[in-house]
């Protein structure tokens, strides 16, 4: 085991003269970096910088196998199929507006439903709302009880044929509470989309950071989550969609890499 100070060591904002006495309980927000993090991002920018996926020289081909280890390691984290169903973008904010963009403006019609909870961050609610506004759409609200929770019965009452996508946090930032995925993910596959299932978009942002992710388990069709909540760097996050439905989206952001020929 760590003491409580040989942790702090290892994260050298605390070190610093302006940072003496300081205590930091703004991690939910975004956490520091320990040492092991900033040295391998310094590492890579002094040995093995250059544009991945595009050249055929040595310094790209060593670029390139760091950027798809660390999509594999994301894969593994979340416990994905495989490599492919990852998609880097810049914060889970990023990733859920990818999801409605594409997705969202592509499969949604006028008088499908849109079902997200009352207690989500406003990055997994005005994408939503921004659909149903172009397509003619219905937002519908999950409700919370007193205890804050989502019951069986509200998972019910709100979800049902028309219903096109359930967008929901796994852990609200707003309650803490860790919301029922498998048994949302379950019945709106069943019933959502006139019973050809809807599609279920979590929030991983606040359960990334401290629970094991297993997304076949949950057997969710999309989960963002970013790396700044968990010590990673900031500006990079991850999008895990199954891998069918990423091939069948259409594009969300145009250029170079989606050139064959």
């Amino acid at each position: 085991m760590f003491s409580a100070q040989e942790i702090r060591s290892d994260f050298k904002i605390f070190s610093q003269p302006e940072n003496e006495g300081l205590i930091y309980l703004d991690s939910a927000a975004t956490t520091h970096r320990p040492e092991c993090v900033i040295q391998a991002e310094a590492d890579f920018y002094r040995k093995n910088n250059a544009n991945p996926l595009r050249g055929l020289y040595a310094l790209s081909i060593r670029a390139t196998d760091d950027y798809e280890n660390a999509r594999s390691f994301v894969a593994k984290f979340l416990n994905a199929s495989e490599p492919a169903e990852i998609i880097f973008t810049r914060n889970a904010s990023e990733s859920l507006n990818l999801v409605a963009y594409t997705l969202g403006l592509s499969e949604v019609q006028s008088g499908d439903e849109i079902v997200v909870s009352c207690m989500e961050h406003h990055s997994n609610i005005l994408p939503w709302q921004m659909v149903c506004n172009a397509k003619g759409a219905k937002l519908v609200w999950l409700e919370c009880d007193s205890s804050a929770e989502i019951s069986e019965q509200e998972i019910k009452a709100k979800i049902n044929s028309k219903t096109k996508i359930v967008a929901v946090a796994q852990v609200s930032n707003v309650f803490g509470i860790t919301n029922p995925i498998e048994k949302i993910a379950s019945y709106a596959h069943e019933v959502g989309n006139g019973g050809k299932g809807a599609y279920v978009v979590v929030d991983g942002a606040q359960s990334a950071p401290h629970k094991k992710i297993d997304v076949q388990a949950l057997d969710v069709d999309f989960f963002a989550f970013s790396g700044h909540k968990l010590c990673a760097p900031m500006g990079i996050g991850a999008l895990y969609g199954k891998k069918q439905l990423l091939e069948k989206l259409p594009p969300f952001l145009r250029g170079g890499e989606m050139i064959e020929y």
